[in-house]
């Protein structure tokens, strides 16, 4: 496919990727989104948004948008709050899904086809994925032998409802919009989807699922999905 005809093809779903400072970081992520394993042909786009104010990942965007008919946006703005950076990618994605995964964090195979199947298939507003560990010594620490401080994994079953009050939190582990993907309609239908009040010291995805929750929307767990 010609990048012309990749760019005028809609994406269904946009994948949002934050930066920092974590570039060699950000190109594994990058790279293993853009195998053609991870989407199985769902149409989709990926946005960057750096938040360094030395634009440190603007030339790895550029040589691997070179590599790529897959669209990629690169975006930066130094304010240090990730809610302003959250609502950026936002913004400028053009799926009627947007995924989040962090720039440390990289999909297994199927990944994002899987959280568009997952939407697509129960009609829910926001679709979780779990979150497993890869230690560079190879082992988990003697403190933590299974790993458990780094892992995010509820062990449900495919579609199974998320109710959040009282499940926000399981086992002293909370979701948050890393492996994640949400309905722009039902969602991000609003100026500052992600409130800035709380950009600079966190909490920003727990309000944003606390107020999404209160408003009646649906979460779903997608066990399929995976990022490591």
């Amino acid at each position: 496919m010609s990048t012309d005809k990749a760019q005028a093809m809609a994406p269904a779903i946009s994948v949002v990727v934050l930066s920092y400072d974590r570039v060699h970081l950000l190109e594994r992520t990058l790279t293993t989104c853009l195998r053609p394993e991870t989407s199985d042909g769902v149409p989709f786009e990926i946005v960057v948004v750096d938040n360094h104010p030395d634009r440190l990942a603007e030339g790895l965007i550029a040589r691997l948008a070179a590599t790529t008919d897959v669209p990629l946006t690169y975006l930066g703005d130094p304010r240090r709050n990730v809610s302003i950076v959250r609502n950026i990618g936002i913004h400028a994605a053009r799926g009627r899904y947007v995924a989040f995964i962090d720039d440390d964090e990289a999909p297994d195979p199927h990944w994002l086809s899987e959280l568009y199947a997952c939407l697509e298939r129960t009609g829910a507003d926001a679709a979780f994925g779990p979150k497993h560990p890869v230690f560079e010594s190879g082992t988990a620490p003697t403190w933590d032998p299974q790993g458990w401080r780094y892992t995010l994994d509820y062990q449900e079953p495919a579609d199974a409802p998320i109710h959040l009050f009282g499940r926000l939190r399981k086992k002293g582990k909370g979701l948050g919009s890393g492996n994640a993907a949400f309905r722009v309609a039902t969602c991000f239908n609003t100026a500052e989807p992600f409130s800035v009040a709380f950009g600079d010291g966190n909490g920003e995805d727990t309000h944003l699922l606390f107020r999404l929750a209160l408003s009646g929307k649906r979460f779903v767990w997608c066990p399929s999905a995976m990022v490591r």
